[in-house]
């Protein structure tokens, strides 16, 4: 009974060295593995800024990144991945309101997308697909009246896009082509055609 016991022990002690060993070697290659960030100060920061920004091991900008010019006022805050744009990217005035917001995707303008008046209102709205506008946008007077809406197709503008005064009435409608006025598009394919008709006379042989 004693060897048996000997042996029981034996076997616990070896399996408990084999799990202190794997555990040693599982936590070692994830310490290894773990990136190492380094913090800066932002250039041109003031004092009492206690953000910093971060960079990995690859020098690839992460996280929260704060922009400051010479005068020690921010002008740009924008989210990193792997040092590319990955989320806001907003950028500021002088007295430090929001100037403008835009959501990227992988590096590229995907989502929401607004400008403000330095009061505080929303000066021009919309959105970005594949960084390009896309779909409707809008662009507000000071007190929220629409100044101006219509549509994005390839950053180009498309369809009806109507214009208003202050007091909401419409000044005009306007519908575009591929980025190009109707009456424009509409002018060019004449002169086209007739130039066309023109030099087909011209061409055409003359009866003896």
């Amino acid at each position: 009974l004693t060897i048996l016991l000997k042996q029981i022990l034996l076997m616990s002690l070896r399996k408990l060295l084999s799990l202190l060993i794997f555990c040693m070697t599982v936590c070692g290659t994830t310490m290894a593995q773990a990136p190492q960030v380094v913090e800066v100060r932002p250039e041109n920061a003031p004092r009492k800024e206690k953000h910093r920004n971060k960079m990995d091991e690859l020098d690839q900008r992460q996280g929260t990144w704060m922009y400051y010019n010479a005068y020690k006022e921010k002008y740009a805050e924008i989210d990193y991945v792997n040092d590319r744009k990955e989320g806001m990217y907003r950028k500021y005035y002088p007295a430090g309101k929001v100037m403008e917001e835009t959501e990227y995707f992988n590096d590229k303008k995907e989502g929401g997308y607004k400008k403000y008046y330095i009061s505080g209102e929303v000066q021009t709205e919309g959105e970005y697909i594949r960084g390009a506008k896309a779909g409707r946008w809008v662009k507000y007077y000071t007190d929220g009246t629409i100044k101006s809406e219509g549509n994005y197709v390839n950053s180009k503008t498309e369809g009806p896009w109507r214009f208003y005064d202050r007091k909401g009435r419409l000044l005009r409608e306007t519908k575009y082509i591929n980025g190009l006025p109707a009456e424009a598009v509409a002018a060019a394919a004449k002169a086209k055609a007739a130039a066309a008709a023109s030099k087909a006379k011209d061409n055409k042989p003359k009866s003896k």
